[in-house]
C-alpha cells in the first residue's frame, strides 16, 4: 500500500497543477485538501509507532478511529449479556 499511496499523492499533486494551469485557476483549491493528505500520508509512512500506519498510511489510522469508537458502538447497538 505504500507504493500505492506514493502513486496517489503523485497524482494528485501533479494533476492538480495541471488541471489548475491548463483549465481552470480555481483547482487549485484542491491543494487544500491534497497537501495536508499527503503530509499526514508521508508523516504516517515514516513514524515508527505503528506498523498498520507505516504499511497502510492512510488507511491505518481507520482502524484507530474503529478501535476508539468500539465502545460506543457496542454500548448503543449490540446488547450485552452483562
Amino acid at each position: 500500500m505504500r507504493n500505492e499511496f506514493l502513486i496517489f499523492a503523485f497524482l494528485t499533486l501533479i494533476g492538480t497543477a495541471l488541471l489548475g494551469y491548463f483549465i481552470d485557476p480555481a483547482w487549485y483549491l484542491l491543494y487544500v485538501l491534497f497537501v495536508p493528505l499527503n503530509g499526514l500520508g508521508f508523516y504516517d509512512m515514516y513514524q515508527d509507532k505503528h506498523a498498520i500506519m507505516r504499511n497502510y498510511p492512510i488507511l491505518g489510522r481507520g482502524r484507530y478511529v474503529m478501535e476508539d469508537l468500539r465502545p460506543k458502538l457496542y454500548q448503543y447497538f449490540i446488547e450485552s449479556d452483562t
